[in-house]
């Protein structure tokens, strides 16, 4: 390449001057911060909700009919010479999002939330999230189901609860797209049987990854890994995408609004009722399982202050009446076999959480019953016929 002097260069710029400037032959890089309402504006939307059955507003969007879509960021196309919205389709499957700490993995599904017709954010305390999750079944179309951090949420289950709740989830996302139901499912690394979860769904968005080797084993092609990416900048496929941010007040009011679907009439909050065994739960006898005998001693002493009768299961060679509340251990219930398979048939059985080894001998059932956090008074009510359901124990010192 010769070298000219500077003549040479103000002779060039005099012969150019009122010439139209030549085209770049690039567009600007993405932004590092992209706002939900900015993206709307490159989108051409005036609201949000403009996006419901509008149809190309971006090139890789879902062939099914769509319940509305959702604004996710701006993808760069180099190859094309534009910078495109990415879209998702709610109905049409859902979306796994994989991205290490810090990289934007809750911030996307908050935007994602923001602009949710109708949508679940499963609780990070594993009761609300069994609850939640269980409850996918009921979903009318349209519900947009959101797991932050799953494979966290999966660790804090025992072991076969654990299963039990990825075996739900992975149900769920088998069946999403004939349902109508989009479930987006966010995690750190993509392993075990969450991966297996995350193959189900349609579409993945790759977040920063601590290295090349989590960014191939999360999806993604070991070419397009960047090492210094910030957090929201991602893969959509193989597309550079910036994901967008939603404002913070609307994101903030459209998580706090998302309950968990427990079904008509019903709340996240209602599923653990508090119950006082000083006045009878129903027309029949109470049978409590209590896990030792100190507090055999306080729930009943509670319930006589009450005016209920109360009969130790060692003691148990009287005619039970409706009032009557039956306590005893594990051990002292299941030495007691036949007023123990009495119970079953006409009380309504009680099962202190701290009992949870011994529920499957003392009820007869092979079901696990609802998850019931460890040390939080928590206990399981068995109705005549009926499933096992979560309740929480009034303390004994305050039953009146």
């Amino acid at each position: 390449i010769a070298h000219c002097g500077a003549s040479s260069v103000a002779a060039a710029a005099a012969h150019s001057a009122g010439l139209p400037p030549a085209r770049r032959p690039w567009l600007p890089p993405l932004p590092a911060r992209l706002d939900l309402a900015d993206l709307a504006e490159l989108a051409g939307l005036a609201d949000l909700t403009d996006l419901a059955g509008r149809a190309g507003a971006a090139p890789d969007r879902a062939t099914a009919e769509p319940d509305g879509a959702i604004l996710l960021g701006l993808a760069d196309e180099p190859e094309a010479q534009r910078q495109v919205p990415v879209l998702l389709d709610q109905g049409t499957g859902g979306v796994a999002v994989v991205g290490g700490p810090g990289s934007g993995r809750t911030t996307l599904l908050r935007t994602i939330a923001a602009q949710a017709r109708a949508g679940v954010w499963v609780p990070a305390e594993p009761e609300g999230a069994w609850d939640a999750v269980a409850a996918i079944d009921s979903a009318p179309r349209g519900t947009v189901v959101l797991i932050d951090d799953a494979d966290a949420l999966a660790g804090r289950f025992p072991g076969e609860y654990a299963a039990d709740w990825l075996a739900a989830v992975e149900r769920s996302a088998r069946e999403a797209r004939a349902r109508g139901l989009t479930i987006v499912i966010s995690v750190a690394r993509v392993s075990g049987a969450m991966g297996r979860v995350l193959e189900l769904l349609p579409r993945r968005a790759l977040l920063p990854l601590a290295n090349r080797a989590d960014h191939v084993t999360a999806g993604g092609e070991s070419a397009d890994f960047l090492a210094d990416a910030i957090p929201g900048r991602g893969r959509w496929g193989r597309r550079l995408v910036q994901f967008a941010v939603p404002p913070a007040t609307t994101s903030a009011s459209a998580v706090a609004s998302m309950r968990a679907f427990t079904g008509p009439g019903e709340s996240a909050e209602s599923s653990a009722p508090v119950l006082s065994l000083s006045a009878a739960t129903g027309q029949r006898a109470t049978a409590l399982v209590v896990p030792a005998r100190g507090a055999a001693h306080a729930f009943g002493a509670a319930a006589e202050r009450a005016g209920r009768r109360v009969i130790a299961v060692d003691d148990a060679a009287v005619e039970i009446e409706p009032r009557d509340l039956l306590i005893g251990t594990p051990e002292a219930w299941l030495a007691q076999w036949r007023l123990l398979s009495a119970a079953r048939e006409g009380c309504d059985l009680i099962v202190d959480a701290a009992c949870a080894a011994e529920f499957r001998a003392l009820t007869g059932r092979r079901e696990l019953p609802p998850y019931a956090a460890p040390g939080l008074r928590r206990a399981w009510l068995i109705e005549p016929g009926a499933p096992a359901r979560r309740v929480m124990l009034a303390e004994p010192e305050c039953t009146r």
